[in-house]
């Protein structure tokens, strides 16, 4: 069985969605697309040309929780590796319903432009499924078997958005490199209670990501974006809990994805993980991001 191109694209940031099933209600707006590409999200002259100190606050309070009063530990961020077990949502029915398939999901990252991220699906899938970025190289295949790529610049585009958006945001290291601008500070309207604050970041070449952080512990409670990617508009949602110790972090080992492409009354889920290690090596092999052999 293979699936559209699209959609082995769309696995990295959630698969596809498809059916409704349950889901919980969704606690904010999202954000309208103003464009087609990276610059959906915001109006670019919304976009301040310094951060907005109360935003910068609350990112600094973010990484404080996280590194637990060690900020030293945002660079080691750079070079990272996390496994989990869980479940994705596939169109694997008799009329291509949406059904949640057991899988082990292994995502390693070398900031900014190296991804492998690896799915291990179990029945009644059976097989692997892998997305490389070592810019500007792209690959994804099915089983060790490379798909057509009529995009490559698209699919590396969306590998970064995604890639930043699902695990880059999540170290917090990226909000102090050059380029990113932090403003929009607010309250949110629903997670956590007391309501979250939401600050929106911009980096060059990317959406605008929000990141909801809590009020109460200054964790990240969620990241989501709103993008055009092969699949069309989309806004994903990627929400943390369950934090754990690592290697002196503090990180979410409780990891949920809902993709929606306009506001519906209830989320749906589309990934749903356990986090299993957070790793962070000093140096990868020189094969790490190599196509499978």
């Amino acid at each position: 069985m293979r699936f559209p191109r699209a959609w082995v694209l769309g696995a990295l940031a959630a698969a596809i969605v498809i059916g409704c099933g349950p889901g919980k209600e969704l606690p904010d707006e999202i954000p309208k697309s103003t464009g087609q590409g990276n610059d959906d999200g915001e109006l670019p002259d919304a976009i301040p040309k310094q951060s907005d100190p109360a935003a910068v606050e609350i990112a600094e309070r973010a990484i404080k929780a996280h590194t637990q009063n060690n900020p030293i530990l945002l660079s080691k961020g750079r070079i990272s590796k996390v496994t989990a077990e869980g479940a994705m949502k596939l169109p694997i029915g008799p009329d291509r319903e949406s059904i949640s398939n057991s899988a082990h999901r292994t995502f390693l990252a070398e900031w900014p432009d190296k991804i492998k991220y690896t799915v291990v699906f179990g029945p009644p899938y059976s097989r692997t499924q892998t997305l490389i970025l070592h810019s500007p190289f792209t690959w994804n295949g099915t089983n060790g078997q490379q798909e057509p790529n009529l995009n490559p610049r698209k699919a590396e585009e969306d590998m970064r958005a995604d890639g930043c958006g699902l695990h880059w945001l999540v170290l917090l290291f990226p909000l102090k490199e050059n380029g990113t601008i932090l403003f929009g500070a607010r309250k949110g309207f629903g997670v956590g209670t007391p309501p979250a604050d939401v600050i929106s970041v911009s980096m060059p070449g990317r959406p605008i990501y929000r990141l909801h952080v809590s009020a109460h512990s200054g964790l990240v409670m969620q990241i989501d974006y709103h993008r055009t990617d092969q699949l069309g508009p989309v806004f994903t949602e990627w929400m943390l809990a369950d934090y754990k110790p690592f290697g002196g972090w503090l990180l979410p080992t409780d990891l949920k994805l809902a993709r929606t492409t306009e506001r519906p009354r209830f989320r749906d889920m589309v990934e749903e993980w356990k986090v299993e290690n957070w790793e962070f090596p000093e140096k990868l092999d020189d094969n790490a991001f190599d196509a499978p052999k």
